[in-house]
């Protein structure tokens, strides 16, 4: 439900039950550090607590179109709002606890940049979509 139930041990195991199941360990074996699962958990989260007023048609429709979210966006563009609030307010503990996200691998994403928010010195810049590597999906 759109307003969430605010329970991130329940939410890691939603995913999980959703297939959506990332690493519960770290690569390198450490505890100190949150694995996989507690950063996208985390992100989820706070885009639940930080961005809901603005998000909430992502529940109808999870589809993002290519969309500018900088400069004055308009108060009934509720996607463009959703992917800038995520951006301000989720993004840097993402990239924090990931280590990178779409934009820094050079990878395009739902959001429609400017020439100079782009990373053309990211692995997968300028690689087009249909290229980029592809896993099987997880399973439980």
């Amino acid at each position: 439900a759109p307003w969430g139930h605010h329970d991130p041990k329940r939410l890691r195991t939603d995913l999980v039950e959703a297939n959506i199941s990332f690493s519960e360990k770290r690569y390198d074996g450490r505890t100190d550090l949150p694995s996989c699962m507690d950063v996208w958990a985390d992100n989820i989260m706070c885009d639940a607590m930080s961005c809901k007023s603005k998000c909430w048609l992502k529940f109808f429709n999870a589809k993002n179109a290519k969309t500018e979210i900088s400069g004055d966006i308009k108060w009934y563009d509720l996607n463009a709002q959703c992917l800038r609030c995520d951006e301000i307010n989720c993004g840097p503990a993402f990239i924090k606890g990931a280590g990178a996200n779409r934009r820094s691998a050079g990878i395009e994403s739902d959001i429609q940049r400017p020439e100079k928010q782009k990373c053309h010195m990211g692995m997968y810049s300028g690689v087009p979509e249909e290229e980029l590597p592809t896993l099987p999906k997880p399973s439980v």
